[in-house]
């Protein structure tokens, strides 16, 4: 009977494996993130990412005198607020009674492959509401 339960589970974790997608350039590594025109839920503010305006990270392996930066117009909703914004990787924004930070932009910038379609595109967003705002 033990045997027959390994071999049972072990057929259903072979099943179970078959189903999952593979990793792809797009992958944002467990963390939560959204393509353009997703939405991305924060808590209680949800951000859409419209369009990107500017990517000038340095590619993986160059050396560039800075890092550089992904600038992107995107749509911030809160309630029955919204508003349109740009943002930029690490910079944070106050709108709708919250702190936006851009936190990360997927896939890594590389030399041999460059992001030609926007919709490879993945972002990664944090919002912290202002207290007194707070929708309790």
């Amino acid at each position: 009977m033990l045997i027959r339960s390994i071999i049972v589970l072990g057929l259903g974790g072979l099943a179970v494996s078959c189903t999952i997608p593979a990793s792809s350039e797009t992958d944002c590594g467990g963390t939560p993130c959204a393509a353009i025109g997703e939405p991305f839920e924060s808590g209680e503010a949800t951000i859409t990412a419209l369009e990107v305006l500017e990517d000038s990270r340095c590619p993986v392996g160059a050396q560039c005198i800075q890092a550089g930066d992904v600038r992107i117009r995107a749509l911030v909703s809160r309630g029955q607020r919204e508003r349109e914004i740009e943002l930029t990787t690490g910079e944070p924004a106050e709108i709708v009674s919250g702190t936006l930070t851009f936190t990360q932009a997927w896939p890594e910038m590389s030399l041999e492959t460059p992001i030609e379609d926007p919709q490879a595109y993945r972002f990664n967003f944090s919002w912290v509401p202002h207290m007194l705002n707070r929708l309790d």
